[in-house]
């Protein structure tokens, strides 16, 4: 399974008691995809269609260092995406998503569309 990492930052939506929009990036392996959110001193990473968490990443001193730049957080993100890959390997991850899918729908309806951050704006 080929992973891949967004370098452009995204808006997407996480599934609580309602949508709840968060800026990351987007981490797919293979035909699935997730998205990377820092939350305080961890990585939430949740399947993107879905809205639901997967798992949530702590950040140790040696991953904070490596994120103080942008090209050493998507490095970072691959070493998570190898971590998701297992996961993927180890369920039947088409029927876990489905469900997740349904479970948010029934919950909270559908799900506003992802979008990208226009980042020039945050930089000035």
């Amino acid at each position: 399974m080929k992973i891949t990492v967004n370098d452009q930052p995204e808006q997407f939506y996480l599934a609580f008691k309602k949508w709840m929009p968060a800026a990351g990036h987007e981490i797919k392996v293979g035909n699935y995809r997730f998205c990377a959110i820092p939350i305080g001193k961890t990585i939430n990473i949740s399947e993107v269609t879905s809205g639901a968490m997967l798992m949530r990443v702590p950040v140790n001193l040696v991953a904070f260092q490596l994120m103080s730049t942008k090209e050493g957080t998507i490095e970072h993100f691959y070493t998570i995406g190898e971590s998701i890959k297992r996961i993927i390997k180890k369920h039947d991850f088409d029927t876990m998503i489905k469900e997740m899918q349904k479970k948010t729908y029934d919950l909270l309806g559908e799900m506003p569309s992802v979008e990208d951050i226009d980042v020039t704006e945050i930089e000035n």
